[in-house]
């Protein structure tokens, strides 16, 4: 290993205690470490340490904090994609990052009664979209039901939030698909073609352009447009 086990665990219980500084700046810098140990984990037990670092930053009062934590649990999920420094031996039994932490920690954020984490957890799949850190089949089984379901949300907010998620997700993936190297595409042909022929996405997007707040129904419009010019499979 490069670094042993021992002062690892002496770096993260430091990076912890940075985390409840006084000045958000700090806090936010802290959580942004936490990616750089992460990829030098080994066991489940600092795997958890790690994102629980990053989960209980969710709730900083500090907005930009709350961002960093996010985009830090979702960039852990790129760890499993070989972003291991060199000579790192990861134990086999360790789970997958995004597994055993960020999809876990997207249901739990859905579920909150605040609606700024419901909100954060739509920021977060964002991240996982843009970067395309998830497969297929978690965008298909996870990500697209949890769009539909917080497109019902009480709040007004986190609608629009759905709203521009979609349009992010759509147009994103959209372009995406235009690019002349197929490697530098967040989604393959494929799923492009599935989320086309979604009908639930469909009908999910007509109700928020129904909506009776302006601003959802104005970025639903958006999404509408970006989910009817992605190719289908009868696309030539």
């Amino acid at each position: 290993e490069i670094v042993p086990e021992s002062l690892l665990i002496t770096f993260v219980t430091d990076l912890e205690e940075m985390t409840k500084h006084r000045d958000w700046r700090n806090r936010a810098v802290a959580i942004r470490g936490v990616l750089s140990f992460a990829s030098f984990a080994t066991t489940s037990s600092l795997q958890t340490k790690l994102s629980q670092i990053c989960i209980r930053a969710m709730d900083d009062k500090v907005h930009a904090v709350r961002l960093a934590a996010a985009e830090s649990i979702c960039l852990t999920g790129l760890i499993h994609q070989g972003a291991t420094p060199t000579g790192t031996t990861r134990s086999k039994s360790l789970p997958d990052w995004s597994e055993a932490v960020v999809i876990p920690q997207l249901y739990d954020l859905m579920q909150r009664p605040v609606a700024r984490e419901r909100q954060l957890a739509l920021y977060m799949i964002q991240i996982l979209v843009s970067l395309g850190i998830v497969t297929k089949d978690v965008t298909i089984g996870v990500l697209v039901p949890l769009l539909l379901n917080a497109a019902q949300d009480v709040v007004s907010n986190v609608r629009l939030s759905v709203a521009k998620t979609l349009f992010f997700f759509m147009s994103g993936s959209d372009q995406a698909s235009s690019d002349n190297t197929q490697e530098s595409a967040p989604f393959p042909n494929d799923l492009l073609a599935v989320l086309a022929q979604h009908s639930e996405l469909h009908r999910c997007v007509d109700r928020l352009c129904e909506d009776e707040d302006l601003d959802v129904n104005y970025h639903a419009r958006q999404a509408k447009s970006a989910l009817e010019s992605l190719p289908t499979n009868d696309t030539p």
